[in-house]
């Protein structure tokens, strides 16, 4: 498998009953037969596994039982057509996380994501800064990226171990051409234009476009996260809703929000309230049954 240049130093040490110790330092073009092996080693944690074929530029691997370091960067243009680089830095303690640091660069644009803590012990900190795009992050790992589309701007999210304590949000955030799927019917969700702004348990939401079922809404308002409870205080305009429309996107909605209650560890809020004002030009009933309605 080593059909392209390649670079391997190692200072290691293995006894019975002990894993490995030492350091070693990876460079070069991973081939994908040259992948197959990184991976059977194990060396490097699935979730930070580089997408193959990639270039490793000193790598550093240091094992310490139980503890793991990796510093190193990751480049790769076999999807984007010019380089895309990730310099990262990842380090756990036995099976708990401690920090990780994502620079990643895609020429004009780059972006920096920080991870701290382990919610199992502690509460876990985000930190974002720039600008990334789903194009980037899929040229360098394989992991999906849970949403399409682009996140710019600055923030911090706070997920507090503590059930007593909120999630916060702070800082500046806008998205373009957002896109997943949720519900059990998996629906598409589209947001091709977010905009907000947080201040520890307020987020106001200043600009949001959105689609759902082919109609289109435009949301703005507050909304306000205490440790059990989302508070909202949002204005819906549309040219036309359905009820139809309005029934599944609640439905998916509490598909959701039921997730959150079997996930304790999610740290975010179980119950939904508060008010959401509608307006729109056309209300349709019924597909026969159509009524212009301010809500």
């Amino acid at each position: 498998f080593l059909d392209t240049p390649f670079s391997f130093a190692a200072g290691l040490t293995h006894t019975f009953f002990r894993q490995w110790q030492g350091e070693i330092e990876l460079g070069g073009t991973v081939s994908p037969g040259m992948g197959n092996w990184l991976r059977e080693k194990k060396w490097i944690p699935e979730p930070f596994f580089p997408k193959v074929p990639c270039e490793l530029k000193k790598l550093k691997i240091s094992f310490s039982e139980p503890d793991l370091a990796i510093v190193g960067t990751v480049a790769n243009k076999s999807i984007t057509g010019v380089p895309v680089e990730a310099l990262f830095e990842v380090a756990m303690k036995g099976d708990r996380h401690q920090n990780t640091r994502l620079h990643f660069f895609n020429y004009p644009k780059d972006a920096l994501v920080t991870i701290t803590g382990d919610q199992r012990h502690e509460s876990t900190v985000v930190n974002f800064q720039g600008t990334l795009d789903k194009q980037t992050v899929s040229a360098i790992f394989n992991s999906p990226y849970p949403l399409a589309g682009e996140l710019e701007g600055f923030c911090r999210i706070t997920l507090p171990m503590e059930k007593s304590h909120p999630p916060i949000f702070e800082g500046r955030l806008e998205g373009r051409d957002l896109e997943w799927l949720w519900g059990d019917l998996l629906r598409r969700i589209t947001v091709s234009k977010l905009s907000i702004t947080g201040e520890k348990e307020n987020l106001l939401v200043h600009d949001l476009d959105l689609f759902f079922e082919k109609e289109k809404a435009n949301v703005q308002g507050s909304i306000h996260v205490s440790p059990t409870l989302i508070t909202t205080d949002l204005a819906l305009h549309s040219e036309s809703l359905s009820l139809n429309t309005i029934t599944r996107f609640i439905d998916d909605l509490s598909v959701f929000l039921k997730k959150g209650n079997n996930t304790e560890s999610s740290g975010m809020p179980r119950k939904l309230a508060g008010k959401i004002a509608l307006q729109t030009e056309e209300f349709v009933f019924a597909e026969t049954i159509r009524e212009g309605k301010s809500m």
